[in-house]
Order: C-alpha cells, then structure tokens, then sequence
C-alpha cells in the first residue's frame, strides 16, 4: 500500500523517510535530492526533514521576553515561521554541495580519461601512419618486383626461343624414321637404302654425316632413326619424295609399312623432319585445333609448321603458341 506525502499530501512510492517523524517525504517536499539522498549511504537512517531538524534546534532563552512584557508572543511566532521557511528552503543546500563535489570530481575522472585517451588515439593514429608507410614501400617494392620479374620472363623466354632455335637449326639436315622395327645387329645404313628405294630416292653413302637410333621415354617402342646428311637439300628431297610415296599409297588406302621393308607386321612407318621436343608439342597442338576448325591441312617443312584451310586459303606459318590463335 503506497504512503502520503508528509509535506503535500499526495501519495509517495519512493521518497525519503524521516527517522524522527517517521513520514515519508517526496524528495523535493523534503528538500533533498534524490542522488544527495542516495549518497548518504547509513546516514538515510538518522536523516531528518526540516521541520524535525526545526524542533530539534535549542531555543534559545529570552531575557527580554521574561523582563519585558512589552514583547508580544505574535513577532516570536511570525519570526519563527521565517526562520522556519529560510531553513526550508537552505536544507537542500548541504545535499546540493555534495552534488556539486560529486560531479566535480566525476568531471575531473573525465577529463583525465578523455586526456588518456587522446594519448591512446595519438598513438593509435601514429602506428596507422607508420603502417600505411611501410605498406606503401611493400606495394612500390612488389610492382617493382613484378617489373623485374616481368622483364626477367621476357628475357627468359627470348633465350629459350633463341635456344630452341639454334637446337632445332642443328638438327636441319636430320630426318627422324620411327616405326622401323630394332634387330640385334642391323645395318641402319641398309635399312636406309632400303626406305630410300622404296621412296624412289637413292640415297648414297658420302651424302650422309651418320645414321644411329635415339632413346625414347616409352622403351616398349622401338627407338627412331636420326638420318644426318650433309646439306639440307638431300634432306629435302628425301622428305618430300617419302610423302610422295605416301600419297599414292593413300589412294589405294595403304601406307608404308614394316612389311614393305621386310619386317614382320604392318605397323606404320613415319618419316619427318627431326623435330625438337618443344617444336613437337606445338606441332600436336596445331594439329588438334587444325582439326577442331576443320583445317584439311598441316605438314612441316624445313622445320617449321604449315597449316592451310584448303586448296585455295593462304598457308599459315606456326612458329610459337601465339601464332596457334591466328587459326582459331
């Protein structure tokens, strides 16, 4: 059940609690404010309202009043409603000042945090600035690394393309022979002779530098011939006279084959020029996309790939992987 107010009379759910008259008091009727009143701690329990503290003052004895009857009991009692009021009205003043402390000493606490934590942003905002400093010299030292890296690449890939060159220069007069079954003991030079008469092409001895087989990754095949001549012409005529054996084979759906040279067997004899391991590559990669945009044909000749659409299109020289794209 709520309380009354002991000064306005209205109905009070929190307020302070005189421990003289035992009334409850809203805290501006009871001249104190609620924080002063919450601060007082053990002290809310001997707190007293003015009018209790009014009482609890000693009146003072006047001499005046017991020898002189020309005082009137009146003036006393209107002077004591004043002094009454006045006390009133001062009683808040000792709970303001300890309000005023307080929030003195909070904004002090404050301004001590607040100038803290300027340091800790000042410092804060220092190690950004340091960051973004150094991470300004990473990224200017990365792209200066992606430029060196980018020019050494360039460099690099112009060596191995000159190097590629000179390897494939160096095997200009060479005729690579694979399909031709190995025997212990053979005669490569007689198996020559013997490719050659079937090509119609005689080959002679003082045109040739060497003839010898070379290893292969998959020794379950047997391994080609390298057929060196001494000028690239001989090499020429050898090539083009083997295709042209090849193609009359074709129109009767043959090829040349073991068979024709002797050996057990109908596996296909192949003879091109002798290509480098990278030359290779480009060589099957120019020839499945010649086949994907229907191109009818890809030969190789002096070492350097030919493609051409048909019989009237322009032939088309394939000489790294970038030209591949002029196909596509």
């Amino acid at each position: 059940m709520s309380n009354l107010c002991g000064s306005c009379g209205e109905e009070i759910r929190d307020g302070a609690s005189c421990s003289v008259c035992k009334l409850e008091f809203h805290f501006q009727c009871g001249g104190i404010t609620e924080v002063g009143y919450r601060r007082l701690g053990d002290g809310r329990f001997t707190w007293c309202c003015a009018n209790c503290k009014i009482s609890a003052q000693p009146q003072a004895v006047s001499t005046s009043a017991s020898t002189s009857p020309l005082v009137k009991k009146p003036v006393e009692s209107t002077i004591l409603e004043e002094i009454r009021a006045v006390s009133l009205k001062l009683a808040p003043l000792e709970s303001l000042v300890e309000d005023v402390k307080s929030l003195r000493k909070e904004l002090s606490e404050l301004r001590s945090s607040f100038s803290e934590m300027n340091g800790v942003v000042g410092e804060f905002k220092t190690k950004i600035e340091n960051f973004e400093s150094r991470l300004s010299k990473v990224e200017s030292d990365n792209q200066n690394i992606v430029e060196q890296y980018s020019t050494i690449q360039t460099r690099l890939d112009k060596l191995e393309s000159e190097a590629d060159d000179n390897e494939q220069w160096s095997r200009i007069n060479n005729v690579e022979i694979k399909g031709v079954p190995q025997r212990d003991k053979e005669n490569l030079h007689d198996i020559v002779n013997s490719i050659g008469h079937l090509i119609n092409y005689t080959v002679q001895k003082n045109q040739i530098n060497f003839v010898t087989r070379v290893p292969v990754r998959d020794s379950t095949q047997p391994k080609p011939i390298i057929l060196c001549f001494l000028n690239r012409y001989a090499k020429e005529d050898f090539i083009a006279a083997a295709r042209t054996k090849a193609k009359d084979l074709a129109r009767s759906k043959s090829s040349i084959t073991c068979a024709n040279l002797g050996f057990n067997g109908n596996h296909k004899i192949f003879i091109n020029d002798h290509l480098t391991p990278k030359n290779k590559d480009l060589l099957n990669k120019a020839r499945k996309v010649a086949k994907d945009h229907n191109f009818q044909y890809i030969w190789v000749k002096r070492a350097v790939i030919h493609i051409r659409k048909d019989n009237t299109s322009p032939i088309i020289y394939i000489r790294n992987v970038k030209d591949i794209s002029k196909i596509i």
